[in-house]
């Protein structure tokens, strides 16, 4: 990894390269990267001109890879999907708590149950999961301590 940062300038214009490659456009990727097309065009001569090879035979209103392009390319687009795929789980891992709500059936029936949706279109990042008993939690059927005070 230490080499990457020597062969590369800015590891943006990696994601700049994929998304003009994928779309053959300097102008769709700059939409979609919410870049102008001349800032994607300079990422690209920057980047070309690092790695000492043409990436692109450029054209009216389109562009398309040369073999070197192609073959960074294809690499380039499994690796930043393979980033994707893992920031995503790194991501949900941070999120995977949840709030357990127990209620009686009853409880849950006729309050929590029209009120549901409510709480969903407010709060659609809470992993809220609903117990139903009508059985007496453990705590509330013990015996009740006898409290002594001294005087």
């Amino acid at each position: 990894m230490a080499k990457l940062s020597h062969l590369l300038q800015s590891p943006r214009a990696l994601i700049i390269f994929e998304a003009a490659a994928r779309l053959r456009s300097f102008t769709r990727a700059g939409e979609e990267l919410h870049m102008q097309q001349p800032s994607v065009s300079a990422a690209i001569k920057q980047l070309e001109a690092g790695l000492g090879v043409q990436l692109f035979l450029r054209g009216h209103r389109q562009v398309d890879l040369t073999a070197a392009g192609m073959r960074l390319y294809t690499d380039v687009s499994k690796a930043l999907h393979d980033m994707e795929t893992s920031i995503s789980a790194v991501r949900q891992m941070g999120h995977q708590s949840h709030v357990t709500l127990s209620t009686s059936s009853a409880f849950s029936y006729y309050w929590m149950m029209p009120r549901l949706h409510l709480l969903r279109a407010r709060h659609p990042d809470i992993d809220l999961r609903l117990q139903n008993s009508d059985r007496e939690p453990e705590a509330c059927r013990r015996k009740p301590q006898s409290w002594h005070t001294s005087g």
